[in-house]
């Protein structure tokens, strides 16, 4: 029943909303539709939104075998292929106009990283070893050129000079700074890093994965307020009293996902990492409690707390991501049926709210009190079919 379920909301909702966004004319995919389902075919077109669109279609081909989807994998990398690098100084541009041309220069680990997911994906969908060489490029480009001792810096200018951090920290432009490290970023580049390895066991890229859950166990997590914190400098000291309670609970599962990659691939054969895995795994255990219990509330998910105040605003990707993280706690601690309860609960909520009946794809945001939907984009440089893509995709396997 669930798997149908699934299926049915991704095959008849999800996917045809985006494949029917397929600019035929420019390639890719058009860059905006507004509440009202006008599409802007002049929109700016992001790096983030084709990289999810193309490990979406993947991942869907992979999954349920139909030709369909591996050609709007193939028309999403051919755009990403030719128009989304900087052929000049390289990586990813944050974004081009409608018809390909650059547009934001701004460079991204963030983007780079999704970059390499969506290569992951479609070189699995495809078979063309190719574009595993491409993602181990932008992998290295990351290493070589984002880093400095103490981990991953994220935002640079064209020529990768180091600049304010304003793409994902954004949060905190209002106080007049911004965060040189996020918890966001090293969440999406241990995603992409923990899918290039489970694809070819590279142990250059294994010890990439351990550094990245390192630092979220020793300099991300907080475990006397049992959460990640989200805005660091420099040196990971936090800047915001906040929690991203959609960032938690989905950092609890994508974490426990790569934990066991790296077990398959027996990587858990020294002490260090032995140690890692069980300081995970109380980490994750505290992340799916703290979530659970501050969060949560009549199948609604809060969206943050900021300063001890709670945003109330509920957000497409924060519901489908709890779907995820509850279900699959469940499956990691099966003396919590609450879990798979609370999983359950909000599906139906997002079933009758979230889904927009004249398009099949969600509404952006809810109003906290009405669970009316807010007159926002329903496709955008960050209103992407990844998250609840992946949510479907994700319960059709439980």
């Amino acid at each position: 029943m669930l798997v149908d379920k699934a299926k049915d909301n991704l095959v008849n909702g999800v996917l045809p909303f985006w494949m029917n966004l397929m600019d035929k004319e420019y390639g890719g995919f058009y860059g905006a539709v507004d509440y009202d389902l006008k599409v802007d075919k002049k929109g700016e077109k992001g790096t983030i939104l084709v990289s999810r669109i193309m490990w979406l279609f993947s991942r869907a081909h992979i999954q349920l075998g139909d030709i369909q989807y591996l050609e709007t994998a193939r028309h999403a990398y051919e755009y990403f292929h030719r128009n989304c690098y900087d052929k000049e100084y390289g990586g990813l541009y944050w974004s081009t106009n409608y018809d390909g041309t650059p547009c934001d220069v701004v460079k991204h680990t963030y983007t780079m990283s999704y970059g390499i997911y969506g290569l992951v994906a479609y070189y699995e969908a495809s078979g063309n070893h190719d574009i595993l060489d491409e993602a181990y490029e932008l992998y290295h480009f990351i290493e070589e050129r984002c880093t400095d001792s103490d981990g991953y810096l994220e935002e640079f200018d064209r020529f990768f000079n180091v600049k304010d951090n304003e793409k994902v920290s954004d949060a905190l432009a209002p106080r007049g700074f911004y965060a040189d490290r996020t918890m966001n970023t090293l969440l999406h580049l241990l995603e992409a890093y923990t899918e290039l390895f489970r694809v070819d066991n590279d142990p250059a890229v294994k010890n990439s994965v351990i550094k990245l859950l390192d630092i979220f166990v020793n300099k991300v997590y907080c475990p006397d307020k049992r959460r990640l914190e989200v805005f660091f400098d420099k040196e990971y000291n936090s800047l915001v009293d906040t929690q991203s309670y959609g960032h938690d609970i989905e950092s609890a599962w994508l974490i426990d996902y790569a934990v066991a990659v790296l077990k398959s691939k027996g990587a858990d054969g020294d002490k260090y990492v032995s140690e890692l895995f069980e300081q995970i795994g109380h980490m994750n255990d505290d992340l799916r409690d703290s979530v659970y219990n501050r969060a949560l509330k009549d199948n609604r998910m809060t969206q943050d707390i900021v300063e001890g105040v709670d945003n109330n605003t509920r957000v497409w990707w924060v519901h489908a991501e709890a779907v995820n993280g509850f279900s699959k706690g469940f499956t990691e601690q099966p003396d919590h049926p609450e879990y798979m309860d609370a999983a359950m609960g909000i599906l139906d909520y997002i079933e009758k709210h979230f889904i927009d009946s004249r398009s099949g794809e969600w509404y952006n945001e809810l109003d906290g009190k009405s669970d009316l939907p807010k007159h926002k984009e329903l496709a955008g440089p960050w209103k992407c079919p990844y998250h609840n893509g992946r949510m479907w995709l994700e319960l059709m396997n439980l």
